[in-house]
């Protein structure tokens, strides 16, 4: 599902959330997580820039909510590839749309640095009861690129980098007579950085039907104080249809 409200570079709509963009991705296959991924973004202040080349410019302060969750890919273990949440999260941002090339080709791209005030990222080692995930903050850096084909479809690309901080471990502690609801711990104490490599073909078949051919490559990097360093390495490819409202 993709959701695309308002103009950011409109100069009526300038109140905080007058632009926003939501994508969220749903699984019907019984192995994965029925709501795998989830990111927002939304305009909370914007600013246009003035050039003398024709691109349009705005710089602006984003609000952005990231959510990437999975199981376990293959058959017969429980080695979990990646999950990691942006849930909130702030920081400035460049929108450009520069001239349409050859009168049918336009291209925009988005870039935002954030700070993550709270997050959470999964755990190699940390699970206590229903819980398998680290709490911390940290930074995140996104890049969108759209190419508008006019009457023959799109080619975006989305980039995202996100590293997250856990500062309170609960190594050193008795864990045997301490109630696990109690425990004063984010997770395991180290760090986490996983990118996101989204490139998405959109061909269009009518005016409201498109064809897509995605594909998705995550790399997650786990650093832990006192425990054995884990990586993984997944891609994914999704081909589908879709019907756009305007």
């Amino acid at each position: 599902m993709n959701l695309n409200y308002g103009d950011a570079f409109s100069k009526e709509e300038t109140a905080p959330y007058d632009h926003f963009m939501l994508d969220a991705l749903f699984n019907i296959t019984g192995n994965q997580p029925i709501i795998s991924e989830v990111n927002l973004m939304a305009k909370l202040w914007g600013k246009p820039l003035k050039t003398t080349t024709g691109m349009e410019m705005l710089f602006g302060i984003f609000q952005h909510f990231n959510y990437f969750d999975s199981e376990a890919v293959i058959d017969n273990t429980s080695k979990i590839p990646f999950k990691i949440s942006e849930a909130a999260s702030f920081g400035p941002g460049m929108i450009y749309k520069f001239p349409v090339v050859n009168n049918f080709v336009k291209v925009e791209q988005g870039v935002f640095v954030n700070g993550i005030l709270l997050g959470g990222s999964l755990t190699d080692y940390y699970n206590v009861i229903d819980r398998n995930y680290n709490m911390g903050s940290g930074f995140s850096i996104k890049n969108r690129t759209k190419i508008d084909f006019g009457r023959y479809g799109d080619f975006i690309l989305n980039l995202h980098h996100f590293h997250l901080f856990t500062w309170k471990g609960y190594e050193g502690k008795d864990l045997e007579h301490i109630d696990p609801l109690y425990l004063n711990a984010q997770g395991d104490k180290g760090n986490t950085m996983l990118t996101v490599i989204n490139p998405t073909i959109k061909l269009n078949i009518t005016k409201h039907i498109k064809a897509n051919v995605e594909a998705n490559y995550y790399l997650r990097q786990t650093h832990y104080s006192a425990y054995k360093d884990i990586s993984y390495r997944t891609f994914e490819t999704r081909l589908g249809m879709s019907y756009h409202f305007q």
